[in-house]
């Protein structure tokens, strides 16, 4: 049977006195609560709050948007390439619990992408990047602190292949958002042009930045989920020469399926130790755009002396 909320807030309170207990009131107030990473829009949110909202840090919650591992390959190529779908997932509400608890944090507690230990046609190639990144991103400007996915080894939506210990694709998307894309988020307002120019190709490009606040830094991942089409990015109100010096992460593979990536047309090492050489591309001269092939994704480092780091981000001393 299903454990009810007053159950689930039991057994939290249970915990939290054992924290107590063991290490004293003074040290316990050092561990982070977060739960109880159900589905967002269960009613066990609303029943279970309320009983335990003092003691917990964050409030967690488990979803996987692209529905089932197994079976259809195709339906899982359509849904992690569908940004109108995945906006949709990203923008469930969750505005009654920052309102109504505005100490408590959000977390996406669990997500693979699709359940199941994902399909192994998909979750571990190339294309699994774009739901993910959309997710960190999205789910980031939706007030979320924290992202867990599911996993880093284990299953078919594993970030280090469990058999040759190497990177899978995400990994690397992984690795560039923690590293680019600082903790605080920032809105911009972007302005795309297309090779291939309708407005439905224009509708398939997301941009989110956010900003380092020690270094000074903003971060930029662009999306571009056009199966035909350059696009070029500018940022509203801001000149070519606002935006250099600047680094760029262009992340590319030959296709959706491949189990391999080129960061600026070169394939990124990893070494046994964990360290790495992913070399970005420095842009100095301001006549150059922003730039991403059809179904890609980028990160832009902007310099701290650069305009639009000090305009979103503060002055560099």
């Amino acid at each position: 049977r299903n454990v009810t909320a007053l159950e689930d807030a039991a057994g939290f309170k249970q915990f939290h006195q054992l924290l107590q207990d063991v290490f004293g009131k003074e040290k316990a107030h050092s561990f982070r609560l977060i739960g109880p990473d159900q589905e967002l829009a269960g009613s066990l949110y609303r029943d279970f709050l309320p009983l335990v909202h003092d003691i917990l840090w964050g409030v967690s919650w488990h979803d996987y948007p692209l529905g089932p591992g197994y079976g259809n390959v195709d339906m899982l190529d359509q849904r992690m390439m569908q940004a109108s779908l995945l906006d949709e997932w990203a923008a469930q509400d969750s505005t009654v619990i920052s309102t109504k608890y505005p100490n408590l944090k959000l977390v996406m507690g669990e997500t693979g992408g699709a359940w199941n230990s994902g399909n192994k046609e998909a979750n571990n190639r190339f294309m699994d990047a774009f739901w993910y990144l959309h997710g960190l991103g999205r789910l980031a400007q939706n007030k979320h602190s924290m992202f867990c996915r599911q996993t880093f080894i284990g299953g078919n939506y594993e970030l280090v292949d469990k058999h040759s210990h190497g990177p899978n694709p995400s990994y690397f998307a992984a690795l560039l958002f923690k590293r680019i894309m600082g903790r605080e988020v920032r809105f911009v307002n972007v302005v795309t042009e297309m090779t291939k120019s309708d407005k439905e190709a224009s509708d398939n490009v997301r941009v989110f930045a956010h900003c380092n606040l020690e270094q000074k830094q903003l971060g930029l991942l662009i999306i571009n989920f056009n199966g035909s089409g350059d696009v070029s990015v500018d940022l509203e109100g801001s000149s070519m020469s606002d935006l250099i010096p600047r680094d760029e992460y262009l992340v590319t593979a030959a296709s959706l399926r491949s189990k391999s990536v080129l960061i600026n047309g070169k394939h990124p090492v990893v070494n046994p130790d964990g360290t790495d050489h992913l070399h970005p591309r420095k842009v100095m001269d301001y006549e150059r755009k922003i730039l991403l092939d059809p179904q890609s994704y980028g990160f832009i480092q902007f310099s701290q002396h650069s305009a639009i780091s000090q305009q979103k981000c503060g002055p560099y001393r």
